[in-house]
């Protein structure tokens, strides 16, 4: 008889991109045995995909690996900035979404697109994020998730805007 010695709760995060053509996603598993950095057999590296868009997130303490599945730690759910990178050959808009139904109601979930200085509240009803992308994109270090207990970025004093479910630039 097995039995197990640590109860585990996972709370997911999936990140979703579409495009009127295509569509892709990438996890944020959160558990209270994992940490920011690799937690080896649980963060899932990412092997390609389609070849036309992709989605990843690179592990908080980045190692410079691509995951399509990253796993952080539950307690207090820390600051954490996990850069969220998209890659399409074809270009056109793209439209970003989360589905967070298991994570507690008091998590800050903020898209960051540096490109555009935007910072959107990804908790808000019927979120989307829509944004035209070029030809042969490699957006590695453009976009970025803020998961935090506040629903502001202490460090830059800037407040996330509240009001609109979804914006497109």
């Amino acid at each position: 008889k097995k039995s197990a010695t640590i109860k585990e709760k996972w709370f997911p995060l999936k990140i979703n991109v579409a495009r009127s053509d295509n569509s892709t996603s990438t996890m944020i598993l959160f558990n209270e045995n994992m940490t920011p950095g690799l937690d080896i057999t649980y963060d899932a590296g990412f092997f390609g995909g389609d070849s036309d868009l992709k989605t990843y997130t690179r592990l908080v303490e980045d190692n410079g690996i691509n995951f399509g599945i990253q796993c952080l730690p539950t307690q207090a759910f820390d600051d954490y900035i996990v850069p969220l990178g998209i890659e399409t050959q074809k270009g056109g808009s793209i439209t970003i979404t989360i589905e967070d139904e298991d994570l507690p109601s008091g998590l800050s979930i903020v898209l960051e697109d540096k490109e555009k200085d935007v910072l959107l509240n990804m908790r808000t009803q019927q979120f989307a994020y829509s944004v035209g992308l070029d030809e042969n994109t490699i957006a590695s270090d453009r976009f970025f998730i803020h998961l935090s207990n506040s629903s502001s970025l202490s460090d830059n004093s800037i407040s996330v805007n509240e009001n609109s479910p979804g914006i497109s630039v």
